[in-house]
């Protein structure tokens, strides 16, 4: 069975949680491991099918890093981890570019992101609907990104 490839951009602490959990997954190879989105290129040359993004962590700012991982690498499937579960975190995180989005205390909701490859989230349908508000300001964060 062909493998998918993971990188997980994620606080030392959670890339260990991530790589053990990984471990029972045969279908995934952790290619990766970082604690910043810095090395973008990196990210880019290894051709990864998965980022697992700790939007949590204290030195990654997601608002920041989602709209430069899509432009480097738009074939990837991007799960942002996250403390809270609330509709508008959800909804601002899928705009900018998250394709997933889990909290950091359902284990079993990434193993079914990972496995799904697409866009999923732990919050009810009703919260997930974006308002308008949400999206343009995600859209105006993604062109001051850039």
């Amino acid at each position: 069975m062909l493998s998918r490839k993971v990188i997980a951009i994620a606080a030392p602490a959670r890339r260990e949680i991530i790589q053990r959990l990984l471990l029972t997954q045969p279908q995934f190879e952790l290619v990766g491991e970082l604690s910043t989105a810095a090395s973008l290129h990196l990210i880019a040359q290894l051709s990864v099918d998965i980022i697992i993004l700790d939007c949590a962590a204290a030195q990654i700012n997601p608002l920041a890093v989602l709209p430069q991982l899509r432009a480097h690498t738009r074939a990837t499937q991007i799960i942002a981890l996250s403390a809270t579960n609330t509709a508008d975190e959800c909804a601002l995180l899928h705009a900018l570019g998250a394709t997933a989005y889990v909290t950091l205390d359902q284990p079993g909701a990434l193993l079914d992101a990972l496995a799904a490859g697409r866009v999923s989230s732990p919050v009810r349908p009703a919260a997930q609907r974006a308002t308008a508000r949400t999206i343009a300001l995600a859209q105006r964060h993604s062109r001051h990104a850039r």
